[in-house]
């Protein structure tokens, strides 16, 4: 009826009216609840995309050139990247969520599915994965936190049917520990609507599961958990359903504050490797997702040499990964600093994929340094774990000369700082963590241990140390990976600021063992920084980048005024020596936090 009036011959505008009446339906069927195409709104985006093709082709052929340059074909192209959802989202889960919501919906008619032996739990989640009959419930029966996993998980139903599927893509699965979390989460998929079963039997799914491996003996244990999957017939199932693609998500934080830097680095390019040539043998066509931050300790660092470092045929054209915290303002802030960025990604993306023939040198890595890694892995994960998890008094010394109480008090992101209520380690989340080795300027999460394992590993007997030494300089400029582990290392050591973390360390005065830790830090850092000055060469810091060093050092005196003015604001809160005086306190204390992290461009 709206394309009636005008004359049969305004054939594009006939046309566009038809595509704008089926979008507005699209709108009205949404709002309204209704099912897609009830209202006659059945445009899809790849409908849409199809009807501009058509007429971009019409329009070339009868001399509309111009016209189709300057108003279809960028229409075109905002639709084939946007589509309908601007953005496509990740919904990420702890897998002790997901367990827990699988206890109440899902469990065998006897004892509990934890219990079994791991064949037998895979066996039945398999069976109930593949069931034409469904466990039937009352959501009235169930926790708060199930209904939340449950309704998270029909949302993720109802989007994709209404809108586009890539509208929600990637189910993440926090702390993933081995194929029985991927698998209860497919399940209860299952069970909400997510995943649906064709009359042949296979499953009907457009979501991927993307299992997250964060700590290093995750990490190392992965290939088994997804040996397990590729062969699992249900698994298999959902791979053929989404085109033998499997989505595999690298925590960089966690692995980090695990094991130390130089151990997380070496996990991580050793398992990329395993698991992609485990993918080829299966056939299935994995991508990586690296969940880094803006720290070194949760994987930061310069994009596109972390690309090129990567190690051979594991992007092959496609790489996932998170931008967090100031990253995202420094980097996409201006239309020019995002252009570059990106043009950066794409072109370190493009080199690191290309075929060991079109490279001039090949990318191979000698065994001999392969080997050397992990010797420099071990050494540096016991160092680490030494001082972080062994030594008495040191939690107690890191929450008395950190603001990571004041840190907690922030909420910056958007989970609370600690798992539990414990004060161990183990228990506080990887992100203040880090920031709050930052805020003392001693940045620990980012270095310590590398020093202790590239010092004692060039004085094992058996080889000179002359010799050994050469084999790290050679690896420092052929090897883009560790190339990238020793310059990492060098920007943040340059960042490190011992004089003014002394002080922070006087915050700890009434813990006994805080003079010896400091102390071992201290050490610690000088190892760190003449092995790398040894392999790179050079005999200052960050000789590689002149100009960051410029950069740093002019924001120098600025950061030590806020540092020794934030010392005095928290050793006043600490004293409680004016309770009237505590807000204004927490609000100053609040502004050096910003103040310095701003500075270190690093928050964590």
């Amino acid at each position: 009826a709206r394309t009636s009036p005008h004359d049969a011959n305004e054939i594009y505008r006939q046309k566009l009216n038809a595509i704008a009446i089926r979008l507005e339906r699209n709108i009205e069927e949404s709002e309204a609840g209704d099912a897609p195409g009830e209202r006659g709104g059945s445009t899809s985006a790849r409908g849409l995309r199809r009807d501009l093709e058509l007429i971009d082709a019409s329009l070339r052929a009868h001399r509309g050139d111009r016209i189709a340059e300057q108003w279809i074909r960028p229409l075109h192209e905002c639709v084939g990247l946007f589509g309908f959802r601007l953005v496509s989202v990740d919904v990420r889960q702890h897998e002790g969520r997901h367990r827990e919501a699988r206890r109440e919906l899902i469990r065998p008619a006897r004892g509990r599915i934890e219990d079994l032996p791991l064949d037998e739990q895979q066996k039945f989640l398999e069976e109930l994965i593949l069931a034409r009959e469904l466990p039937r419930f009352s959501d009235a029966d169930l926790s708060p936190e199930t209904r939340e996993v449950l309704d998270t998980l029909r949302c993720v139903a109802d989007v994709p049917c209404r809108f586009e599927p890539e509208a929600v893509r990637d189910l993440v699965i926090s702390n993933t520990e081995n194929a029985i979390s991927v698998l209860e989460l497919l399940a209860l998929a299952r069970v909400a609507g997510v995943v649906g079963l064709r009359e042949d039997g296979a499953l009907d799914s457009r979501v991927n599961f993307v299992p997250l491996f964060e700590s290093i003996e995750s990490i190392r244990s992965a290939p088994d958990a997804m040996e397990r999957l590729y062969r699992s017939p249900a698994y298999r199932s959902q791979l053929d359903a989404l085109g033998m693609r499997q989505q595999i998500m690298l925590g960089y934080s966690d692995s980090v504050k695990d094991g130390g830097y130089l151990a997380a680095c070496a996990a991580l390019d050793e398992v990329q490797r395993a698991l992609a040539e485990q993918a080829d043998r299966h056939g299935v066509h994995v991508e990586f997702f690296h969940g880094r931050g803006g720290t070194i300790a949760r994987g930061g660092g310069p994009t596109h040499r972390a690309i090129l470092a990567q190690p051979r045929g594991t992007l092959r054209g496609r790489i996932k990964l998170t931008e967090q915290g100031e990253v995202v303002s420094i980097k996409y802030g201006t239309i020019p600093a995002a252009i570059f960025h990106l043009e950066r990604i794409l072109a370190a993306t493009f080199e690191a994929s290309l075929p060991d023939d079109a490279l001039a040198p090949a990318r191979s890595v000698p065994k001999a340094w392969s080997h050397a890694m992990l010797d420099l892995a071990a050494l540096s994960r016991s160092a680490y774990r030494s001082l972080v998890y062994e030594t008495q008094g040191f939690v107690e010394c890191f929450y008395a000369m950190t603001p990571i109480d004041e840190l907690a008090a922030l909420q910056l992101g958007s989970r609370p700082a600690r798992r539990s209520d414990t004060r161990r380690i183990e228990a506080l989340r990887a992100i203040p963590w880090t920031f709050a080795w930052n805020q003392s300027r001693v940045l620990l999460g980012s270095w310590f241990g590398a020093g202790s394992a590239l010092a004692g590993w060039l004085a094992e007997a058996g080889e000179s140390r002359a010799a050994r030494l050469a084999r790290l300089r050679a690896m420092y400029r052929r090897w883009p990976f560790f190339r990238g582990v020793v310059d990492n290392l060098s920007q943040v050591l340059s960042k490190v600021e011992l004089h003014i973390a002394a002080c922070y360390a006087e915050l700890a005065s009434d813990v006994p063992e805080a003079r010896e830790i400091f102390a071992r830090i201290e050490a610690e850092y000088r190892r760190t920084t003449r092995a790398v000055r040894e392999i790179s060469g050079e005999r200052e810091l960050l000789a590689y980048d002149l100009d960051l060093r410029e950069r740093l050092a002019m924001r120098a005196p600025y950061l030590g005024m806020l540092s020794y003015l934030q010392l005095e604001l928290l050793a006043r809160k600490r004293s409680r020596a004016s309770a009237a005086d505590d807000d204004e306190i927490d609000r100053a204390v609040r502004v050096t936090i910003n103040g310095i992290a701003a500075g270190l461009r690093n928050t964590g």
